[in-house]
């Protein structure tokens, strides 16, 4: 398999302070090539996001929740990367060892991609970042990315999560397509009082099999991060699909995985989330 280290980095080349308007716009301003689509779909997400308001204590789905620790005031985006940093990250292989393919993200950027093999690129699977599919395959991103949301009580932080994130990967594979190896996604927050966005779209056409591991780390045990993570799992007619997520950020982290699930006739999905991490942890999927 191909290995390859890059420098694919997140949009904002500044650290500016919190989750506002000029954040928003350096973001757009970061995305380079960034069709009309994607970008009409980020600005309305960003003003549901601003109209919408926090959750409170007297909301059915919120009334066993700790509103105190759900408070945004102090993340902001992580900035630019240095790779050779982190490069070592992208080594680890904790949990899983033999892979279909992996890649590795640090503070939104991606600094490693472990490509799929000849033979299954012969059969038409697609692996890589989001950012390269844009641009490769954007008609499939385009109909698939970001069309459902859980909708279960944290729309608000869904709507920022597509509003400001951009940083994950893409797997499709098509029909009657097996694969036996998993493939492994790795998300490391790595500087304190980051705001992470990670995505993860997956797209398996009828009759496909296959698994994807999604892994959620902190470098640091004691610095504060904000993850607000969505994955999307569209099954064809008779897909067999096993998504498998494991949060272990910091214990002094905030963190939302918001997934949904798309299955067709006949079709299997499994969907495990393990969370090890964070002080305070939402998860909602809907299926």
């Amino acid at each position: 398999m191909t290995v390859i280290h890059t420098g694919e980095s997140p949009s904002l080349s500044t650290a500016p302070a919190l989750l506002d308007d000029h954040v928003f716009a350096q973001h757009l301003a970061g995305l380079n090539g960034c069709p009309p689509w994607l970008r009409d779909r980020k600005e309305s997400l960003w003003s549901d996001y601003q109209a919408h308001p926090y959750p409170r204590r007297r909301d059915e789905r919120w009334r066993f929740a700790s509103m105190d620790a759900i408070r945004l005031d102090s993340f902001r985006p992580p900035g630019v990367v240095p790779v050779d940093e982190y490069r070592s990250l992208g080594q680890a292989s904790p949990m899983v060892d033999d892979c279909a393919g992996e890649l590795v993200f640090v503070n939104d950027a991606l600094v490693r991609h472990q490509d799929i093999d000849s033979g299954l690129r012969s059969k038409g699977v697609v692996w890589m970042s989001l950012n390269a599919a844009l641009s490769r395959h954007e008609d499939l991103v385009r109909d698939h990315l970001l069309q459902h949301t859980p909708d279960l009580g944290s729309e608000k932080f869904q709507a920022l999560h597509g509003a400001l994130g951009w940083a994950g990967g893409l797997l499709y594979v098509p029909p009657g397509v097996e694969i036996d190896r998993p493939f492994v996604i790795r998300h490391w927050a790595a500087t304190g009082n980051a705001a992470v966005f990670p995505h993860t779209l997956v797209i398996a056409e009828e009759n496909a099999r296959f698994s994807l591991v999604e892994i959620f780390q902190s470098t640091k045990s004691h610095e504060h991060h904000f993850c607000c993570g969505m994955a999307e799992v569209s099954a064809g007619a008779g897909a067999q699909v096993f998504y498998k997520a494991v949060q272990d950020w910091s214990p002094e982290s905030l963190s939302f995985h918001l997934n949904t699930v798309t299955a067709e006739r006949d079709s299997g999905v499994k969907t495990v989330l393990l969370n090890l991490g964070s002080r305070y942890c939402r998860s909602e999927q809907h299926t």
